[in-house]
């Protein structure tokens, strides 16, 4: 962050120095875009039912996203004509709202527990990785989607507006627009044609 405050200043373009803003962390023979989509959903009990997976993982408490996953999750359960379904690895205990939001979803949710041992099979199964956090920096788990192939919807942080291209690898709402991240989320999730232009 302090580096992108600093090519800003100096009236650069903060994607110039991506590779010294801490490099991505993703290792790249692992997570790429040829690992097959149908066989990793196959290896994680991904529902062949849905249209659209979308997937989220870590600690998930109010400054990573718990309430914009409630949100998204309840917004889900209003729109059944929407065959989108929802992953989420959770590497902490989930909080009640989330955890009741998702099982309001019946078999349109799925929590894994616990450390996920290959996630690069989660990131190749799911179709949208969303990443609602208000934290100053980028998660290894945004990057390793990229490297995936699969979009991100994340909000405009400094760091997130780095590794992630409006319209282009992914999404950016305002931060803190719980409503518009949601919209959007809601949006591309029902134009799976859209996600695949941009996972190319």
């Amino acid at each position: 962050t302090e580096g992108i405050a600093a090519a800003r200043a100096l009236d650069l373009d903060p994607k110039l120095i991506e590779p010294w803003v801490g490099a991505d962390g993703a290792d790249h023979d692992r997570f790429r875009p040829e690992t097959s989509r149908q066989e990793a959903r196959a290896a994680l009990d991904v529902p062949d039912s849905w249209d659209v997976t979308v997937g989220a993982c870590g600690k998930l408490d109010a400054r990573r996203g718990a309430r914009e996953l409630e949100q998204l999750a309840r917004a889900l359960a209003r729109r059944p004509e929407l065959r989108v379904g929802v992953v989420v690895a959770a590497r902490s205990a989930l909080s009640k709202p989330l955890r009741a939001a998702l099982t309001a979803l019946g078999d349109r949710a799925l929590v894994l527990e616990g450390d996920v041992d290959r996630m690069d099979l989660f990131h190749a199964a799911v179709d949208l990785f969303v990443a609602p956090r208000r934290t100053a920096h980028t998660p290894t788990a945004v990057h390793e989607a990229l490297a995936s192939g699969t979009p991100v919807v994340a909000y405009a942080t400094d760091t997130m507006s780095v590794a992630v291209t409006h319209n282009g690898s992914g999404s950016l709402t305002n931060p803190g627009d719980v409503d518009a991240w949601v919209d959007r989320v809601l949006d591309l999730s029902a134009r799976p044609e859209r996600l695949a232009r941009m996972s190319e």
